[in-house]
């Protein structure tokens, strides 16, 4: 109860740092995201895309965030992901 509504996030972040436990994908949009089935950190998203409202509303941002970062897509890393 303590961690309603953001208990899913925390979740994915212990599975990024732990390596636990072996998820199994979903279908991602992104298909180079998930390569195999085994669902490991190594085969699962790295970061949350922005939404695609937010290049129309905020484009001059969404555009430095998306130079700074790389391509706005699952499989780049987040920046303190090294």
């Amino acid at each position: 109860i303590g961690l309603f509504p953001d208990g899913g996030w925390e979740a994915w972040a212990d599975h990024r740092r732990l390596h636990l436990p072996i998820l199994i994908p979903f279908a991602a949009p992104d298909p180079s995201v998930v390569q195999t089935t085994d669902g490991g950190p190594d085969n699962f998203i790295k970061r949350i895309t922005y939404p695609s409202i937010e290049a129309l509303n905020n484009k001059q941002y969404y555009d430095e965030a998306i130079q700074r970062q790389g391509p706005d897509k699952e499989s780049t890393p987040v920046w303190w992901d090294k």
